[in-house]
């Protein structure tokens, strides 16, 4: 099954004792304490969840659910407490993700079912879970042994049709072999049949967008300025693709990297306002993450913060570049020449985090 586990055991009787005996501050409390002592445990934010939702606390009981099914992307009373929270702020297409994604991993869940029928979803695609497989290859893929989920992609296409858990098993094993029609292809049918997976989201549109500068690259080979591929043009799933980046982020809004890579594609679009709303949730999250800031820097073009980012990170050779031409533009063109020359003396910097036009 792929449902809930039992939080019901030691570390979390004082968190139950105190709801049910109607003192919720002390069980928000209790529960808080839990997140903080080990921020990446999924019951932990499931039960500071459960605890804002039956006090009515909506926005935070999302929030906490979110990071629960985050981590735990393959649990079904998580989603189905999100879309329960969903309901409850009136954000009807965020509950229809969360709850069909319940129901896809627990079909039998008459509760979700019901809920579902209540906001006018009345087809319910039956799917099969192989869970021995799936154990066996979460396994693989947890000890990064990617390799191994390939050997075994006959076993694993047989029978990964009808289970979403083994569809993304494949889609990262099409990554490991560099096979980006079919890491999209799977990804597809995860996003299709799981639409409040949060890394699956992210993960396709990130890959969307890649092939798509691949092929306006290929397009565009006699260009002189190959960077400037990065501004997508005539792509036909350009509105699916944020539609994935925005079910990433809304799904899992403590990731930095989904509101980075999200800010990125916005700003290739031309969407500047939209972008640096996103950077700058991205930079509470890592305040001190060099790409962050760059990007952050290079679209408000504040010579200041600029400044500041070489002091911090001396070797950021696209750092030293922008503030040579921030300084050069401000007339200060003795430093600029400084910096440019100083940028050129570095090696460049190989990421996918950072915005470089």
């Amino acid at each position: 099954m792929a449902g809930s586990e039992n939080i019901i055991e030691p570390r979390f009787e004082a968190v139950i004792k105190e709801f049910s005996n109607g003192n919720v501050p002390r069980a928000l409390e209790l529960a808080g304490k839990l997140v903080s002592q080990d921020p990446t445990n999924h019951a932990a934010w499931h039960a500071l969840g459960l605890v804002n939702l039956n006090a009515s606390n909506s926005h935070e009981a999302f929030s906490a659910l979110s990071r629960a099914s985050a981590i735990a992307p393959f649990n079904s009373t998580y989603y189905g407490d999100k879309g329960k929270a969903c309901l409850i702020l009136g954000q009807l297409e965020r509950a229809r993700e969360c709850l069909h994604s319940s129901h896809a991993l627990e079909p039998d869940d008459h509760e979700i079912q019901t809920l579902l029928s209540k906001i006018g979803v009345t087809d319910f695609p039956t799917i099969n879970l192989n869970d021995v497989l799936w154990h066996e290859i979460s396994s693989l893929i947890d000890a990064a042994e990617l390799s191994d989920v390939t050997d075994r992609q006959e076993e694993i296409m047989a029978e990964a049709s009808d289970d979403p858990r083994l569809r993304y098993a494949l889609a990262l094993s099409a990554q490991g072999r560099n096979d980006l029609d079919e890491v999209i292809s799977q990804l597809h049918a995860v996003v299709r049949s799981l639409p409040a997976f949060a890394q699956a989201n992210k993960a396709l549109a990130d890959f969307l967008w890649m092939r798509d500068r691949l092929r306006t690259a290929r397009a565009e080979a006699l260009r002189l300025f190959p960077a400037r591929f990065l501004k997508t043009r005539n792509f036909q799933d350009l509105e699916f693709l944020e539609i994935c980046y925005d079910r990433a982020v809304a799904h899992d809004p403590d990731n930095a990297e989904g509101h980075t890579y999200f800010a990125n594609y916005l700003r290739s679009q031309g969407r500047e306002r939209d972008a640096a709303w996103h950077y700058e949730l991205a930079l509470t999250l890592i305040p001190n993450d060099q790409f962050v800031i760059f990007n952050r820097v290079s679209q408000a073009e504040d010579l200041e913060r600029a400044i500041n980012l070489v002091t911090l990170y001396p070797n950021f050779a696209e750092a030293r570049r922008l503030a040579a031409r921030l300084l050069a533009r401000a007339g200060n063109t003795v430093s600029a020449g400084r910096q440019y020359l100083a940028g050129l003396k570095l090696p460049p910097t190989a990421t996918t985090d950072a915005y470089f036009d």
